[in-house]
């Protein structure tokens, strides 16, 4: 059997639970004599280290475990409160269930803290009517629990998930400024290889992703450390699209880009060193006032290039220095939130800088509130989820109330330890839980009949099994996970009840009556899935971005008035988006075997988030207006290329059905030159006519010496180049390709 576990995640739990789960019990029960609290300590001690093991600063490790801690104690006395009619258990559990799920969007401690916090509430509700005296003596026996799980975290072997993210930002961004410097700085040195250098960012980038992406406890939205930690994945990101493309083949550098480009290349580099804790986090404003000392020096050139009727070196300058302008203002983003994830303060920023015009405020704003009401939706994977496990839930709870099982709480343990995005993966899951469950059960009918009524030597074992049961889910699989699990149960009730066989095969019973439950809903409930929903979700984030670009050059080109229309096209598209990322996302943390197209749905991704930026940068030209330079003939081309863009896409998800299943070929990144048109024809017809007819509007202006033409003229080849840019970036989603059976490998 193959060990799978990366940082030693999982063993480093099963240690702890070696250590601490075996004195907390025989606290409670040994020593508080707590009764039925006793199993509540246990189960804390266990689920909180298994499946909770929160990441983060010391400081806010602590507070999310005490956190755990009071939410168990709270749902403790609902789920007492609940179970004195099977309708108000029934209720309370598929209410509680769809809370704690749904809070999952937030990410980070939320989803971590879901299950350990829903399971004191399924025991408390599975386990019929008490007093109050035991539901306190209950409450105190979680509470140790708890407390002993975060003394382990704190103390043995603690993990930092969050800083081996950090880690691999810092390396992709090295590598983003190393490519910078070859790309501007030192082009043309015989020892400069820009291919090598991007090629070193791709492969950087995609190491991040594989800690990144499906890991759904990794930092969230529901702090504003956390939420620009998040944001510079995305920012690496346009890093890498930026510099995998080039305006021209033979691209000329001025000294002024290369000026530009060490600051931009300086200021990521710091970013960098921040995230590992060798410095401060850069100031934005420096990187923004260097490009806006760019900016004017090339609208000067243009107006004064415009008076001498030199057309040729307008174009040319303002082409050239397009592309370190756009990577700058992602390296400037980069800078505030890598101020914000080290837990610096939000830099004041002056009033007319880049990020202030082009970035809505919320992006870096926590909002946690509109996330969670953004998803409240059918459309959300989230909230399908959501409403998934709980009426699962809800019906475990029923059965184990009809049936009057003596260890209800198996029963509903059972219905979410199958439970799946699909139904196809609740199934594979289902059969995974029954034969673990019945190989746990032979090998501990075969303990109990060798160890007999010898009570010392199941203390002995009860730490190695817990142990056990820790590691092997995350290093092993989930059918030895379910193995140890159910060997850790019977020795833990061996010691509170006498060795029994009835306890292991009631335990099989109960089990499979809650894998009923969860097969039942997984059917009836969207039974394709999350994998259906991410295809749905890249479509309509690719329609709303096509169309967010278009809104933006009527802004651009009809006016002021039309930037509201923009604006709403912008929120509109970037909630698609946002929706798309977490199907994908809980698509990956699935990780079925028909997840075939992962890189495929991250290109889509990825393209649907370029278009957004430029039509962000798009809208924010037509805010400072192209100063009425009387070309007709551009606006027509803009909008014409906009249109045939949209119209390409739109060919491009009408099939975006087949990617569902089956396999696709895609481009290598390392093709990265052959990416490049040496010429405007191979760009496309509507990309020509555009190049066209900006070389006649500029031809065509009067000569004469004005810095607002100049900077008209700069910001409409500008909007030019977005367009040209964005049109790549979608050329490169079009090659991707379904692969019929039998046709070979796909592309990697």
């Amino acid at each position: 059997m193959k060990i799978h576990d990366p940082h030693y995640l999982a063993l480093r739990r099963g240690i702890r639970v070696a250590i601490f789960l075996a004195p907390a019990f025989a606290l409670s029960n040994n020593v508080l004599h707590l009764g039925s609290g006793a199993l509540y300590t246990s189960f804390a001690v266990f689920s909180l280290t298994t499946f909770a093991d929160y990441g983060g600063p010391l400081v806010r490790r602590a507070k999310a475990y005490l956190g755990a801690a009071l939410a168990g104690v709270v749902l403790i006395a609902i789920g007492t409160a609940v179970t004195h009619s099977i309708w108000s258990a029934v209720i309370g559990s598929v209410l509680v269930t769809f809370v704690l799920f749904f809070a999952g969007v937030l990410r980070g401690y939320f989803v971590a803290s879901a299950i350990p916090v829903l399971l004191p509430f399924v025991i408390a509700v599975t386990s019929g009517p008490v007093d109050i005296r035991t539901m306190l003596f209950n409450q105190l026996g979680w509470f140790i629990g708890a407390i002993s799980a975060l003394i382990a975290a704190l103390v043995v072997w603690p993990a930092h998930p969050r800083r081996t993210m950090q880690k691999g930002l810092a390396t992709a961004l090295k590598s983003a400024a190393r490519a910078i410097r070859a790309m501007f700085v030192a082009a043309g040195s015989p020892n400069t290889d820009a291919g090598q250098r991007i090629r070193e960012l791709i492969s950087a980038n995609e190491d991040l992703h594989a800690t990144y992406l499906g890991w759904l406890t990794r930092p969230g939205a529901a702090n504003q450390q956390d939420r620009a930690l998040i944001q510079l994945v995305d920012q690496v990101d346009r890093l890498k699209t930026l510099l995998k493309w080039e305006l021209h083949a033979e691209s000329e550098t001025y000294v002024h880009d290369v000026e530009l480009a060490e600051t931009t290349a300086t200021a990521i580099d710091q970013c960098a060193d921040a995230l590992l804790g060798r410095g401060p986090a850069p100031d934005p404003n420096d990187l923004d006032l260097a490009r806006s000392r760019h900016r004017e020096h090339i609208q000067n050139m243009a107006a004064q290039a415009v008076g001498r009727g030199d057309v040729e070196s307008v174009v040319r300058r303002a082409d050239s220095g397009w592309q370190i302008r756009a990577l700058a203002g992602s390296a400037e983003l980069a800078c505030i939130n890598t101020t914000l994830a080290t837990g610096g303060k939000p830099v004041r920023q002056q009033g007319g800088s880049w990020t202030s015009n082009i970035v809505p405020k919320s992006t870096f704003d926590v909002r946690p509130g509109r996330l969670l009401l953004d998803n409240f939706t059918l459309s959300s994977p989230w909230m399908r989820n959501s409403l998934r496990a709980a009426a699962a839930v809800g019906m475990a709870t029923a059965l184990a109330a009809m049936t009057g099982v003596d260890h209800g709480f198996w029963v509903v343990l059972g219905a979410i330890s199958a439970l799946r995005f699909d139904a196809m993966g609740t199934g594979r899951n289902a059969l995974q839980v029954v034969a673990g469950t019945i190989i746990g059960f032979l090998v501990s009918v075969a303990a109990v009949t060798i160890i007999g009524d010898e009570a010392g030597w199941y203390w002995v074992l009860l730490p190695i099994v817990a142990a056990f049961a820790a590691y092997a889910p995350g290093a092993l699989s989930q059918l030895a996970g379910q193995a140890a699990f159910t060997l850790f149960v019977i020795v833990f009730f061996a010691i509170v009840l006498g060795p029994q066989f009835q306890t292991s095969e009631f335990r099989v019973i109960d089990v499979g009556l809650g894998l009923v439950a969860s097969l039942i809903m997984s059917a009836l409930l969207w039974p394709r899935g999350v994998n259906a929903q991410v295809v749905v979700g890249l479509r309509k984030a690719m329609q709303a971005a096509t169309d967010c670009l278009l809104s933006a050059c009527d802004a651009a080109l009809e006016g002021p008035d039309f930037v509201k229309t923009a604006e709403e096209a912008r929120v509109t598209a970037a909630a698609a988006l946002a929706r798309a990322e977490e199907a994908f996302d809980l698509a990956l943390s699935q990780a079925g075997p028909r997840q075939l197209n992962i890189r495929a749905w991250s290109m889509i991704s990825n393209c649907a988030g370029q278009l957004l930026m430029g039509s962000q940068i798009v809208t924010l030209m037509a805010r400072l207006g192209l100063n009425d330079l009387r070309c007709p003939g551009v606006a027509d081309t803009m909008l014409a290329t906009t249109h045939h863009l949209r119209a390409r896409m739109n060919r491009f998800l009408g099939q975006l059905e087949s990617l569902d299943q089956g396999r696709v070929s895609i481009a290598s990144d390392s093709t990265y030159f052959a990416d490049h048109p040496t010429d405007d024809g191979m760009l496309g017809d509507p990309i020509s006519r555009l190049r066209r007819e900006v070389t006649k509007c500029v031809t065509s202006q009067a000569p004469g010496d004005s810095s607002d033409r100049g900077a008209s003229i700069v910001r409409m080849i500008w909007i030019q180049d977005w367009l040209i840019h964005l049109d790549w970036v979608a050329r490169r989603v079009e090659r991707i390709r379904p692969v019929s059976p039998g046709a070979g490998q796909p592309g990697r």
